[in-house]
């Protein structure tokens, strides 16, 4: 009996350097805004390390969402049925991906931050109906974020939306790329420290681009003019996040570097298999990244006199996605691919390798032949994921 597998692969080397991706910032993380005369303004990526301040540019951190159910740990919630939530641009009943803003462990948790001393920015009154009342009676020293524009590379824009609630439930919505009956401002006082809710109508990667002003007064005179424009990078779903931790803040703004039909190293594999079989998409080199992954790999078994084709592959988990990565594995033994007749089975890599299974399961799939040995046979594993 002679089996025949044939795999062509030509690695023409990387074009990318071996790092440039993202630290993902899971935690508590600001927004975090100073303004001097003399430097203007400055926007970091504020958290804590060790009981001290941490400092870090934007282009260099992704806030990353999960993409399971909030009941679970994740951070997919379902659209109100409530009209006043029409602001987020999701159906009634369909998911919708939330930075929260009361803190959940384990989830990355955004807010904004200034420390300015009191007397930097001239005190004024608001007349924004969306502050409550009370803050509108009282002349304060403001901060204004503006919303620049929100794009999602390699696709549509998608929603995003910023809201807070009261203890009601009631939503003040901030920003929104559906609804255009309100400006896309939020305002806090300087000097102090709030969260909201961050929106988004699908998963990808999203680049939020904002920018800063106040006034450094008496009252609403002299202007600090809008600061350099910071852009915040949201990353909903695995492969987003995948994407993230692989690709640098630009090389994100260029979907024929990290999107899924992109080969940036130019290894044969575009990213899309690479994040389907556990690849570095920079490395240039076909080798996966942790023993076990890597390429399906095809053998014939006999099993009770019949004989099968098998392809033994890793795949992703599904796990609650709402949209998981799909594996279609196809046999043939005269060049027309067959999918029809396939026993797939799955299930944990082995104890020495337990460090996988969070993420990854191990996958057979068999389609019987018949008694008679083959000449040759051929199998092959589509990946797919959903938009």
């Amino acid at each position: 009996m002679k089996n025949t597998l044939i795999l062509t692969w030509t690695v023409l080397g990387s074009v990318l350097p071996s790092r440039a991706g993202l630290v993902s910032l899971r935690e508590h993380v600001d927004v975090h805004l100073t303004y001097t005369p003399e430097d203007g303004w400055t926007s970091e990526a504020k958290t804590v390390a060790e009981g001290s301040d941490f400092f870090q540019e934007f282009d260099a951190v992704s806030l990353p969402l999960d993409d399971e159910p909030s009941a679970t740990g994740g951070q997919r919630l379902e659209q109100p049925e409530a009209p006043e939530f029409a602001f987020t641009g999701v159906a009634p009943g369909s998911p919708l991906w939330v930075a929260p803003q009361i803190q959940t462990p384990n989830q990355c948790w955004p807010g904004f931050n200034n420390d300015q001393a009191t007397g930097t920015f001239g005190v004024y009154q608001e007349t924004d109906l969306r502050l409550p009342a009370e803050d509108r009676a009282l002349a304060l020293p403001w901060l204004k974020l503006t919303l620049l524009s929100v794009t999602r590379p390699g696709s549509d824009a998608g929603a995003f939306s910023m809201w807070q609630t009261d203890g009601l439930g009631t939503p003040t919505v901030w920003f929104s790329t559906v609804d255009q009956s309100h400006p896309d401002t939020f305002l806090f006082v300087a000097g102090g420290h709030v969260h909201l809710n961050w929106g988004f109508g699908s998963p990808g990667i999203y680049r939020i681009k904002l920018a800063a002003s106040a006034f450094l007064g008496p009252g609403q005179s002299d202007p600090t003019g809008l600061s350099e424009p910071f852009t915040l990078t949201f990353a909903i779903g695995p492969l987003a996040q995948w994407q993230a931790t692989h690709f640098s803040a630009s090389e994100l703004d260029q979907p024929a570097i990290c999107g899924p039909d992109a080969d940036p190293d130019q290894d044969g594999m575009k990213n899309l298999v690479e994040f389907g079989f556990g690849f570095n998409p920079r490395s240039g080199v076909a080798v996966p990244e942790a023993d076990g992954l890597g390429l399906p790999k095809w053998s014939v078994a006999e099993e009770n006199g019949m004989l099968y084709q098998v392809l033994e592959y890793p795949a992703r988990r599904a796990g609650s996605q709402f949209l998981p990565m799909r594996y279609a594995p196809q046999f043939t033994t005269d060049l027309h691919w067959q999918h029809d007749g396939i026993i797939t089975t799955s299930g944990d890599f082995p104890p020495e390798m337990n460090a996988l299974n969070s993420v990854w399961e191990r996958v057979v799939a068999r389609r019987p032949v018949g008694p008679e040995a083959l000449a040759r046979g051929f199998g092959r594993v589509g990946v797919l994921l959903d938009d």
